[in-house]
This record gives C-alpha cells, structure tokens and sequence, in this order.
C-alpha cells in the first residue's frame, strides 16, 4: 500500500469507524508479526491472499457473527 501499511491502515480504520469489523489479508505467510500486529489493532482476522475462497468466505461469517 503506497500510503501507510495495514498496521496504520487496521489502527486508523478502528479510530474512524470503531464498528467496523476489519480483516487483515497479506500476501506474506511468513509475517506472523505483521499478522498479530494488524490483530492488535483491532482487526479480527488474518487472512493470507492464497487462502481458499472458502477460508475467506469462513473468516467473513465468523467476524459478522461476532
């Protein structure tokens, strides 16, 4: 992302709008810190962009059932 990462994205998102539900997706499976950085700030999920649409479709409905 040019502008800020997904860190800063995730922390000004929650700031903006606290309920929003955020779900991190990285291109990195070896960023465990980056993924639990973006849960620090509020997101409620990492999701790797190689997931299956059917992990991504599971994380969504778990994030909207709370």
């Amino acid at each position: 992302m040019p502008k800020m990462n997904g860190v800063e994205a995730a922390r000004k998102l929650r700031v903006e709008l606290p309920d929003l539900k955020v779900i991190g997706l990285s291109a990195y499976d070896k960023t465990h810190d980056q993924a639990a950085a973006i849960c620090a700030e509020g997101a409620v999920a990492c999701v790797l962009k190689e997931s299956s649409c059917q992990k991504l479709s599971a994380v969504i409905r778990a994030s909207g059932a709370g």
